[in-house]
C-alpha cells in the first residue's frame, strides 16, 4: 500500500452532515444524472451549478414538498415509501418540449406547463438510473458495516414501487422520524449568451440511510479535504488511481526578471549554485499550480537516470489530491 493511501486511511469518520461531504459521496450520481440529461436533450448545454441538503422531520414532510410534481418511489413492500425522487416541472418541460428525438428548438413557456403521465414516461431513463444507483449505494453501505440484523431497515432490499404526479399517492414511511432531501442543481442553455434555466432533481431519504450512506465513504468530520477511503473505494479510484498528470524532477529553480528572461540567448550560461545530486525535487501540475511531492535522490536504475524518494510525501499535496 502507498504512503498516500496509509495516510487517506487514518483519518476519522463522519457524525454530521455537510453539504460538502455529501456532494462528495454524490459526484458519480451527479455526473451520471448529467450525462443522461445530455443524452436526451442533445441541442442544450448542461451545467452542475450546486447540490444541497435539507433536513425534514416526518411530519414536515408533505410541507416540504409540492403537492404536484413527478414522484417517483422506492420502498420494501408497495404501500410504505422510504426513498422518494422528486423532479422540479422546469425538467418535465425541457423533456416533453424535446420530445423523444429529443430535439428542442426554444426554452420559452416553461413554467406554464402542466405535469402529467407523459412526463414520467418521458423521464423514465432518469428514474431508473437514480433508483439504480441510490439502491446500490445504499445497499453497498450495509454490506460495508455487516448489517446482519434483520429487524434494522435493509435498505439493499428496496424496491421501485410507482410513478405519480402527486405526493399524495405515497404513504411515507413512520419508522424514520428524521429525513433528508438532497437536491441536484443544474442549468440548461440553448445557445451561448441565452439565459440559462435552472432545473432540480431531488431524493428524499431517512436521514440515518444517509449517515450510513457518508460512514460506509468514511467522509472525515471537519472538512471534506481530508477523506478516509478504503483501499477498494470507488471514489479513490475515481480520483487517484485514474488521474494523470506530469512528473517534473527539478534540479534546481531560481528567479529571474521578465526583461532579463526576453534577453535570453543561445549558448549562455545560467549558473545553478544550489543544485544538490542528493536533493531533487519531484513536482506536479495540480488545478493549474505547481507542487512539490517529495524529494530525491538523483542515481541510475537499470542504466536509466532515476530518482529515489528520500522524504514522505508532502502535506500539501495529500491535501490537494483529496479534496
Amino acid at each position: 500500500m502507498s504512503v498516500l493511501r496509509k495516510k487517506l486511511m487514518t483519518q476519522s469518520v463522519v457524525t454530521d452532515i455537510k453539504d460538502a461531504d455529501v456532494a462528495y459521496v454524490w459526484e458519480d450520481t451527479t455526473e451520471g444524472c448529467l450525462s443522461l440529461l445530455e443524452e436526451l436533450t442533445p441541442d442544450l448545454t448542461w451545467t452542475v451549478s450546486d447540490l444541497t441538503t435539507t433536513g425534514i422531520i416526518r411530519e414536515e414532510l408533505a410541507k416540504a414538498l409540492p403537492e404536484d410534481g413527478l414522484y417517483a418511489g422506492l420502498g420494501r413492500d408497495e404501500k410504505v415509501t422510504e426513498s422518494l425522487f422528486l423532479f422540479d416541472t422546469t425538467l418535465a418541460a425541457i423533456l416533453n418540449k424535446s420530445g423523444i428525438d429529443g430535439r428542442i428548438s426554444d426554452l420559452s413557456g416553461l413554467k406554464d406547463h402542466s405535469v402529467s403521465e407523459l412526463d414520467l414516461f418521458l423521464m423514465e431513463p432518469l428514474i431508473t438510473f437514480l433508483k439504480k444507483d441510490l439502491v446500490k449505494m445504499l445497499g453497498a453501505a450495509e454490506e460495508g458495516k455487516g448489517q446482519e440484523d434483520q429487524t434494522k431497515p435493509q435498505t439493499n432490499r428496496l424496491e421501485f414501487q410507482k410513478e405519480e404526479t402527486e405526493l399524495t399517492a405515497f404513504m411515507m414511511s413512520d419508522e424514520h422520524k428524521s429525513w433528508r432531501r438532497i437536491e441536484m442543481s443544474f442549468q440548461a442553455q440553448l445557445a451561448e449568451g441565452e439565459d440559462a434555466q435552472p432545473v432540480s432533481l431531488s431524493i428524499i431519504l431517512p436521514q440515518s440511510f444517509l449517515e450510513e450512506t457518508l460512514e460506509a465513504a468514511h467522509i472525515e468530520n471537519e472538512t471534506a479535504d481530508d477523506v478516509l477511503l478504503p483501499e477498494n473505494a470507488k471514489f479513490l479510484g475515481r480520483h487517484i488511481d485514474k488521474s494523470v498528470t506530469s512528473v517534473r524532477a527539478v534540479l534546481d529553480s531560481f528567479q529571474m526578471s521578465v526583461a532579463d528572461c526576453t534577453r535570453l540567448e543561445i549558448g549562455q550560461i545560467l549558473p545553478l549554485p544550489g543544485v544538490s545530486l542528493e536533493n531533487i525535487s519531484l513536482e506536479v501540475e495540480m488545478r493549474n499550480q505547481r507542487l512539490a511531492v517529495a524529494n530525491g535522490l538523483l542515481g541510475i536504475h537499470k542504466t536509466r537516470r532515476a530518482v529515489k524518494l528520500s522524504e514522505d510525501i508532502s502535506d500539501e499535496f495529500r491535501s490537494d489530491v483529496v479534496c
